[in-house]
């Protein structure tokens, strides 16, 4: 088995498609799985040039039988399994309710819905990783939240029920402030390619 490669979100769909023919073999008319989807895979689905390696879901649990369909499916292209799995919704003590998500794919039996581009910008504010900083200024830009006020206020929302938020928000605020400049900078004409590159750094190295 080979690690698994990085893909964009259709290629990510053509397999999950597969994974979908497979569960039909054996799922009765009517039963439908839904992955509710977050991660690399949802911005894809924003940005289709944004590549992954996985589909990250939003959900303590992942139903065996989509396990089992992707396994098989995974052998078929010589891949490794975890190609689905749900080790970021570890890392995440928000319940997303089901209105934060959008169909991406219908299938007979397999349902994908992702992350809306609100809610991503938020994740991706919490996590705070350096890698993360690109994606969260395409978001901003997206979404149009843009503004220190409104990213502060959009985590304020997201991760209003989350027992840990209240240690979190001054981190989650030091972050939006940081973006607040750099969109700010951008906009006026000013290259950011540094200061990019100084956060992502500084995120890096920052113990939380």
């Amino acid at each position: 088995m080979t690690e698994l490669p990085y893909r964009s979100f259709n290629e990510l769909i053509s397999l999950l498609t597969e994974v979908d023919d497979v569960l039909s073999e054996n799922t009765p008319t009517g039963i439908m799985y839904v992955l509710y989807v977050i991660g690399g895979a949802a911005i894809g689905s924003v940005f289709g040039n944004r590549l992954t390696q996985d589909v990250d879901v939003a959900t303590a649990g992942i139903p065996p039988q989509v396990l089992e369909a992707a396994h098989v499916v995974a052998e078929r292209h010589g891949m490794s399994d975890g190609w689905i799995n749900n080790q970021a919704a570890e890392l995440i003590e928000v319940d997303l309710s089901i209105d934060s998500f959008g169909t991406a794919y219908e299938g007979r039996c397999l349902l994908v819905r992702v992350a809306k581009p609100e809610v991503l910008l938020a994740l991706k504010i919490m996590s705070g990783r350096g890698k993360d900083v690109h994606d969260i200024l395409k978001l901003a830009e997206l979404t149009g939240i843009v503004y220190y006020d409104n990213l502060l206020s959009l985590c304020d929302e997201v991760f209003s029920e989350t027992a840990s938020y209240v240690f979190e928000r001054a981190w989650v605020s030091n972050v939006s402030r940081d973006i607040h400049h750099l969109l700010a900078r951008k906009r006026s004409g000013g290259s950011i390619e540094d200061d990019v590159a100084r956060l992502s750094a500084g995120l890096n190295g920052t113990d939380r």
